[in-house]
């Protein structure tokens, strides 16, 4: 049962925050959000360009920044999830600008496309039945059976009529009503919205369609579903009053919920939950003029502020929280220092648990530029870490779910020296290396 709490502010700083964007500026990049964790620790987002276009950004499980190319001809990515295998999905899309006058007019040809092993693929090559006449625009959700689900549309038009999708080994079937389908969980459940001006939120069922709006707990004309859990609690957004905007929201047992009970007239979104029920989202209240977005979490019955969670030395203003992963990782994007477009990590600070150490430190010659590979065990899972060699060289990462995490430091100084690992938790080791 979910108890909704008045909020509570945590005492000591329980999280690392990382400012990804930052990490990922000696590839060129100048703003950009997370949009999904893996339990590996890898993160994906994308970055917003000029002229309409977009470009996806990896942060590897040792943060280590990237991008990836998108289909031939096309000049966008745009992605929302990374499968444990490090597999991308979202969109590979054509964008082309026509300026006339005063206006511009921007054209799009969206595919649904997945990136795995450094090739991308068109999901619509992929179908052998029930895809007749619709064009699959975007990946937006999958579940452990490989099962993908996303936004499609019509070949024909207009008017081009906006299609919701699951597809199962080949095979395509349009979601009806839930034209915007943003999440499934493993069992065969979807849900999302309708997608057509006053949104309805809906939940596919195995087949069967649940208006999620038609409650009596809801007096408004709007309300989108976001993400869903295996014991089908549902988070979203919902106006409950007329007068009022859409707030975070929370279905279970098909109820409607609000999320902020103790504002009047909060505004904001439900849009991750865990199996455990731990939610997270944002929020504002729009009758304070001051009341800064505020990114929270909802678990065991409280209400936290992310920000209370974090060292308020490092700057932040705000943040909207993406996605969590099932060992309390957060990305998101947010404001920084007053700088806008800084996608984050947020990683708990783990107990220590005395095991942590250097496993293994060799370093070669590669092209003449030294390489120390270091290996590091006994870390806990979800926790960062970060190696320092000689002349300052640094890496860091994420520990694996099986408590190992690995460091590739470039340029290190030639001759003996020592690396040091540092663990969130306040773990140190050192393990002595000879470079060439």
């Amino acid at each position: 049962m979910l108890v909704l709490a008045r909020p509570t502010f945590a005492g000591d700083v329980r999280y690392r925050i990382t400012d990804l964007t930052e990490i990922a500026e000696g590839i060129g990049v100048v703003q950009a959000e997370a949009r999904s964790v893996n339990a590996r620790g890898q993160v994906v987002g994308f970055e917003l360009l000029p002229e309409f276009e977009a470009r996806i950004v990896v942060w590897d499980a040792d943060l280590t920044p990237s991008f990836v190319d998108p289909l031939p001809g096309d000049n966008t990515t745009i992605a929302n999830l990374i499968g444990d295998d490090g597999t991308i999905y979202g969109q590979s899309v054509k964008v082309t600008v026509e300026r006339i006058g005063h206006q511009i007019r921007v054209y799009l040809v969206e595919k649904a496309a997945y990136w795995r092993g450094g090739d991308v693929f068109n999901l619509n090559d992929e179908v052998t039945h029930g895809g007749e006449g619709i064009n699959l625009h975007f990946i937006r959700g999958m579940d452990d059976t490989g099962r993908l689900l996303g936004y499609a549309g019509s070949k024909q038009g207009p008017p081009y009529r906006p299609f919701g999708f699951l597809f199962d080994e080949g095979v395509v079937t349009d979601l009806g009503a839930l034209a915007r389908p943003e999440a499934m969980n493993h069992r065969n459940q979807i849900v999302g919205y309708s997608g057509s001006g006053q949104d309805k939120a809906y939940l596919w069922d195995d087949g069967n369609l649940v208006n999620l709006h038609d409650h009596e707990n809801i007096g408004g004309v709007t309300s989108r579903a976001y993400d869903i859990n295996d014991d089908a609690m549902i988070v979203g957004e919902v106006q409950f009053h007329i007068s009022k905007p859409e707030e975070p929201a929370v279905w279970i047992e098909g109820v409607p919920t609000r999320l902020v009970p103790d504002i009047n007239r909060p505004q904001g979104v439900a849009y991750r939950i865990l199996d455990d029920g731990t939610i997270i989202g944002w929020f504002n209240d729009l009758d304070d003029l001051e009341s800064p977005w505020i990114g929270a979490m909802w678990k065991d019955g409280e209400r936290i502020e992310l920000l209370d969670l974090v060292d308020p030395e490092e700057g932040w203003g705000f943040v909207f929280p993406f996605d969590i992963n099932e060992d309390g990782v957060i990305v998101g994007g947010g404001m920084r220092n007053g700088r806008i477009g800084r996608a984050f990590l947020m990683t708990p600070i783990m107990a220590c648990g005395g095991r942590e150490r250097i496993a293994s430190a060799r370093c070669s010659d590669r092209g003449g530029r030294t390489l120390l590979k270091i290996r590091l065990k006994g870390g806990a899972p979800g926790d960062t870490f970060t190696v320092t060699a000689e002349g300052g060289v640094q890496g860091g990462g994420v520990v694996g779910p099986k408590g190992k995490a690995k460091a590739r430091l470039r340029g290190v100084p030639g001759g003996a020296g020592a690396a040091r690992a540092e663990w969130g938790c306040g773990a140190q080791a050192e393990r002595r290396y000879e470079c060439p």
